[in-house]
């Protein structure tokens, strides 16, 4: 299998929603549902991040995204048109704070994650 989308996204939530729909739509035939749950979770998470915290909410403002697939692995790049993210060292004693949470999803779901001020790399490996 191979597969990239590359695209701007101005908008909102529903232009978000359908840049996802549209990914998941041509790698489902061929991609597990697992994989395809994690990509929707991780992709969701990350362009809703550069929405709402990156662009705050400005529909204005446009979230580059790069998406490719293949046998071995999807890569995900996301870049917003904010000032970046600031990485926080969790506390361990508020787990029930909202802040860094997509984050530390994205984390647990990918193989690499390299965060670079207003853009975000993920790699999932999809062989062992």
């Amino acid at each position: 299998m191979q597969y990239t989308y590359k695209n701007r996204i101005f908008g909102d939530i529903d232009d978000i929603t359908k840049a996802v729909g549209e990914i998941l739509r041509n790698i489902s035939s061929e991609t597990s549902e697992n994989v395809c749950f994690d990509i929707r979770l991780i992709l969701n998470e990350l362009l809703i991040n550069c929405h709402e915290h990156g662009n705050k909410r400005s529909r204005e403002k446009a979230i580059d995204l790069y998406f490719d697939i293949n046998s071995k692995e999807a890569k995900i790049i996301v870049k917003d048109e904010g000032a970046g993210i600031v990485i926080k060292e969790p506390c361990k004693n508020h787990l029930l704070r909202s802040d860094g949470r997509g984050l530390k999803i994205v984390k647990a779901l990918t193989d690499e994650l390299e965060i670079n001020k207003n853009k975000v790399k993920c790699v999932i490996y999809l062989t062992s």
